[in-house]
């Protein structure tokens, strides 16, 4: 990566940098990623991808469409109801 790019993404995601402190950032970054570019030159013959760690592996169950609690019992707590709704008083214009 180089400065532009940084920069590029920094403004991206709206970050409100000095530039003593991006320039810092920067290096810091650069440092990091110039740690792992020697796992780029490693020779991996053909060993599998490993996805999960000591062969765990994720449980998924089937999603399930149901409903637990009626919307009338959720609005029953509302100090006041609009259109089947929550009311709540406006806080900003």
């Amino acid at each position: 990566m180089d400065k532009k790019e940084f920069d590029k993404l920094a403004a991206i995601n709206k970050f409100a940098l000095g530039e003593e402190e991006a320039e810092r950032i920067f290096a810091r970054l650069e440092q990091s990623i110039g740690a792992l570019a020697p796992l780029a030159q490693a020779e991996l013959g053909d060993a599998p991808i490993m996805v999960y760690a000591k062969g765990i592996v994720p449980v998924y169950r089937e999603d399930q469409v149901s409903q637990s609690i009626s919307r009338e019992e959720i609005l029953a707590g509302a100090p006041e109801q609009a259109e089947h709704c929550f009311s709540v008083p406006r806080v900003a214009d």
